[in-house]
């Protein structure tokens, strides 16, 4: 974490703060992109541009204060390690604890949408490692990459649920013909 003219950001208030306002800003940006949808679904494109206008900025929001808690963003191989250790976070602890809590308070539903979307971070812990796995084989010059994802995977373009054929609709986010052969090699 940055030191800031002497001073220790972690544990203080104002990292507090900036952690709830990159959570706002990533959630604003998040709420703008299903308003333009929805906007653009009921034919009023010039919202929908509004609203992604706005969402753009509330990225670059989210950029600010991410980089003032985490020093910036870091090489490739540091994100995807990251990104990994994230993704494996939420598919081993948070989403089944979730899932659990959900189930005892009789929400079964939700917490199979729990389950499932774990299972989809579990999938895309796994891309990361592939992706760290092939950036480690080009750095040393190493050009053919064997092909090691599985055969015939297709993933929902929406929510990245994987299945081994192609469903009349995805069961995760109801999408229908929103699925593409899995080919995440890089290089």
């Amino acid at each position: 974490m940055k030191d800031f003219a002497g001073f220790q950001l972690h544990g203080t208030q104002t990292e507090k703060n900036l952690n709830a306002a990159l959570s706002g800003e990533a959630l604003a940006r998040s709420q703008y992109a299903f308003f333009a949808e929805q906007a653009l679904a009921e034919g009023h494109e010039s919202i929908a541009d509004l609203y992604r206008r706005m969402e753009s900025n509330e990225l670059m929001h989210c950029k600010i204060w991410y980089q003032y808690l985490h020093g910036g963003v870091y090489p490739t191989m540091v994100n995807l390690q990251n990104a990994v250790q994230s993704e494996m976070l939420e598919s081993q602890k948070l989403y089944p604890d979730f899932a659990r809590v959900a189930r005892e308070e009789g929400f079964e539903e939700i917490a199979e949408m729990f389950d499932s979307i774990g299972a989809i971070e579990h999938s895309h812990a796994n891309v990361f490692l592939q992706a760290m796995s092939t950036l480690t084989q080009h750095n040393a010059g190493i050009t053919h990459v064997p092909d090691t994802m599985p055969k015939d995977e297709y993933r929902c373009m929406f929510c990245g649920a994987t299945f081994a054929y192609v469903p009349e609709y995805c069961p995760v986010c109801d999408a229908m013909d929103a699925f593409e052969l899995v080919n995440d090699f890089i290089y």
